[in-house]
């Protein structure tokens, strides 16, 4: 029973806690979620068959709704880096605004603001990040929350890349060391993770790799069709979140699929 607005929202949030389907975390939930909001969200922006392009919309404002109250906040952003990325391209390709993308941020940033009306989780997430991001400066003895976390997390894994820069330590390698500091076991950047796993020659050959495809794509931006547009907009959102997030075997593959999407080239693009 349906009592107002608020108490539904209420009950929704506290659900989505619940409700993460195989992922065994909801920021490995989030991380499907990222990828989810910016694929249906390129659909609806390029698409032209208008019953696709509906419930494209549709599944967008889902999702974008369930992201927020899942409460993750490093895919939140990552998610509205991927509109404008996407927003980006399309001009790059077509010289001009792209209206329907410029309508997703639009929807993306008054939905956020509607729910945080009700649900004040994502102001509260950001207040809090700029109170931790001021006690680290400072260095302040507070208590060990999220941010500081990460930023040990961070300054461990350069600390363990400077030890073994050419070879690193392996995967996993240095997990004792991270949970020993923080109780985690990985590094929270992918880039660092992987840095410290495999060592720095690897990570650039990581880096090269990811960004060879999206310079393939600006090469041959003429032709390329929706679905490669929408596959690097993907790709682009998983990019962000790996500044944030950790590799796991049923989420990093997103990225692997996207690129590969993404490298594919139509001949003939859609107009």
């Amino acid at each position: 029973l349906i009592l107002d607005t608020k108490t539904f929202i209420l009950y929704i949030n506290h659900s989505v806690e619940w409700i993460i389907g195989v992922y065994t975390n909801p920021n490995h939930y989030a991380y499907y979620l990222n990828v989810a909001v910016v694929c249906s969200g390129a659909l609806f922006a390029l698409e032209k068959d208008i019953k696709i392009k509906v419930f494209s919309l549709i599944t967008f404002l889902l999702n974008t709704v369930i992201l927020f109250l899942n409460d993750t906040m490093g895919c939140y952003i990552a998610s509205l880096g991927g509109l404008v990325f996407l927003l980006i391209v399309m001009f790059i390709i077509d010289k001009r605004i792209n209206l329907p993308a410029l309508f997703l941020i639009f929807m993306f940033v008054a939905i956020s603001l509607g729910i945080n009306f009700y649900n004040d989780s994502l102001a509260s997430s950001f207040s809090n990040m700029a109170t931790d991001i001021h006690n680290i400066a400072e260095n302040n003895d507070a208590p060990m929350d999220s941010t500081r976390v990460r930023w040990t997390l961070w300054k461990e894994s350069v600390q363990c890349i400077s030890e073994r820069p050419f070879f690193g330590f392996g995967t996993d390698g240095i997990e004792d060391r991270l949970r020993d500091l923080t109780g985690e076991e990985r590094s929270h950047n992918e880039y660092l993770q992987y840095t410290a796993f495999y060592g720095i020659p690897a990570a650039l050959c990581y880096l090269a790799g990811i960004m060879a495809v999206f310079i393939h794509g600006l090469k041959n931006k003429a032709k390329l069709d929706k679905y490669a547009i929408i596959s690097l907009a993907a790709a682009f959102a998983y990019c962000f979140s790996a500044f944030f997030g950790v590799s796991r075997t049923y989420t990093a593959p997103y990225l692997f699929i996207f690129l590969g999407l993404g490298f594919g080239i139509c001949r003939n693009r859609e107009k």
